[in-house]
C-alpha cells in the first residue's frame, strides 16, 4: 500500500517542534526581574502559522492511520464507510475502546474543525474558551502520540 502516513507525522512534528523554537526565541524575562515573561510580536506570525501547519497535519495522519487500519481490517468498501464517521467512532470501529482516549478524540476533532473550517465572529459573541494556534498543536502532537502508543505498542 502506498501512503503519506509517516510523511504526514513527519510534517506535524517538525512544525511543531518549529512553532515551540519560534515562539520561545520571542519570549524574554521580564526587565524588571520580576516573575512571567513578555512575549514579542512576531510580525510574520512564524509560530502561529507553524502551529497551524502541525493541527492540520496532525488530522491528516489520524485520519490516514484510521482508513489504513480499517481498510486491513474490514477491506477497502467498509473503511470508505468507516471514514465518514466522527473520529471517536473511527477510533472504536478500529478496536479502542480507552474512554480516556475516545474523549480525547472527540476534543481533537472540534479543535481541529474550529482551526480548519473557521466561522469568524466578533470577539464579544464568543462563547467558550479562545485557544492559541500553539495551544492546539501541543494537544493535537499529544493526541496523536496517545493514538500512536495505542496502535504500535
Amino acid at each position: 500500500i502506498l501512503s503519506n502516513l509517516q510523511t504526514y507525522w513527519d510534517i506535524a512534528h517538525e512544525e511543531h517542534r518549529k512553532s515551540v523554537a519560534v515562539l520561545e526565541r520571542h519570549r524574554k524575562p521580564k526587565p524588571d526581574g520580576s516573575e512571567g515573561h513578555v512575549i514579542t510580536i512576531d510580525p510574520e506570525q512564524r509560530s502561529f502559522k507553524s502551529a497551524m501547519i502541525a493541527t492540520a497535519f496532525s488530522g491528516m495522519y489520524f485520519e490516514a492511520l484510521m482508513f489504513l487500519t480499517a481498510q486491513a481490517k474490514f477491506g477497502r468498501e467498509e473503511a470508505l464507510r468507516i471514514d465518514r464517521k466522527l473520529y471517536e467512532e473511527r477510533l472504536e470501529l478500529n478496536g479502542v475502546s480507552d474512554p480516556l482516549l475516545l474523549a480525547k478524540a472527540k476534543e481533537f476533532r472540534e479543535m481541529r474543525k474550529e482551526l480548519i473550517h473557521e466561522k469568524a465572529d466578533y470577539i464579544n459573541r464568543l462563547s467558550g474558551k479562545l485557544r492559541t494556534a500553539q495551544e492546539m498543536a501541543d494537544s493535537a502532537i499529544k493526541f496523536i502520540d496517545a493514538v500512536k502508543d495505542a496502535f504500535y505498542n
